[in-house]
């Protein structure tokens, strides 16, 4: 929930106050309760009959769940070591989110081709100056922030 809602106090060590939730919130609950539920469960199987398999699962709304998961075992981490298992890494995990989602699923899309590469790129490089601003500020981009839904139909 951190991921979808929060911009700041990961931990809740204080009471939480309407500034610690993000403005614009990009995704939904979906079927984060229900991918938690399968990673967990079959992780216990995996360990308990020494098998040899993998879940597999793409980017879209039940993304927070893979990334929690794998960010609670540390793999998270060792693939992005920028988001460290500390306060400051988890605030930096929730504040990402929505960025990262995107890049995962064009990097997934077999037909993107040269367009999908370049707005990958772009997003990229989004992603360092998101991150610079939060590190800085302590808050989402004012773009991000501030963003809203356009009236027309």
């Amino acid at each position: 929930m951190g991921q979808i809602y929060l911009c700041d106090n990961p931990l809740l060590k204080r009471p939480l106050a309407p500034t610690d939730v993000k403005d614009l919130i990009l995704g939904h609950w979906g079927t984060t309760p229900g991918q938690n539920f399968i990673y967990v469960h079959l992780n216990r199987v995996i360990r308990k009959l020494n098998l040899d398999m993998i879940d597999v699962c793409g980017p879209g709304h039940g993304g927070p769940a893979v990334v929690a998961n794998t960010y609670l075992q540390s793999t998270y981490s060792e693939v992005y070591p920028d988001v460290s298992r500390d306060q400051a890494g988890l605030k930096r995990l929730f504040t990402q989110f929505s960025f990262h989602l995107v890049i995962e699923a064009i990097d997934r899309v077999p037909c993107a081709g040269e367009r999908g590469r370049y707005l990958e790129g772009k997003l990229q490089d989004k992603l360092v100056e998101h991150r610079a601003y939060i590190n800085q500020h302590g808050r989402d981009l004012p773009e991000v922030r501030d963003w809203k839904w356009s009236t027309r139909a």
